[in-house]
C-alpha cells in the first residue's frame, strides 16, 4: 500500500502543481527543492518527509491535511483504476 499511497500523493502533487501553473522547476525553486527531488516525488519514487510534504503543501496553497486527503481519497475510489485490486493483494 505504501508505494501506491506514494503514487497517489505524486499524482495529487503533480496536478496541483498544474493548477497553480507551475513547473517542476518553479515548484522546486518555490520550495526550495531541486527539480529532480520533485519529479522523484511526483513519479512516487520518494518516500517524502512528513515536513517535505508540509512544504510543498504550503507551496500549493494547499494544507497538508488537504495533500494527503486527496491523495488517500485516490485509493479509496473505485474508479481509480487497479489501484484497489493490487492493495488487496498486497
Amino acid at each position: 500500500m505504501t508505494r501506491h499511497l506514494l503514487r497517489a500523493l505524486g499524482n495529487n502533487i503533480r496536478a496541483e502543481r498544474f493548477r497553480m501553473g507551475y513547473t517542476q522547476e518553479e515548484l522546486a525553486e518555490k520550495s526550495g527543492f531541486h527539480r529532480t527531488y520533485i519529479g522523484d516525488v511526483e513519479r512516487g519514487e520518494k518516500n517524502i518527509t512528513i515536513n517535505n510534504c508540509a512544504i510543498i503543501a504550503n507551496t500549493l496553497c494547499l494544507s497538508l491535511s488537504d495533500l494527503i486527503r486527496k491523495a488517500e481519497s485516490c485509493l479509496l475510489t473505485p474508479d481509480s483504476g487497479d489501484v484497489n485490486v493490487e492493495m488487496q493483494s498486497e
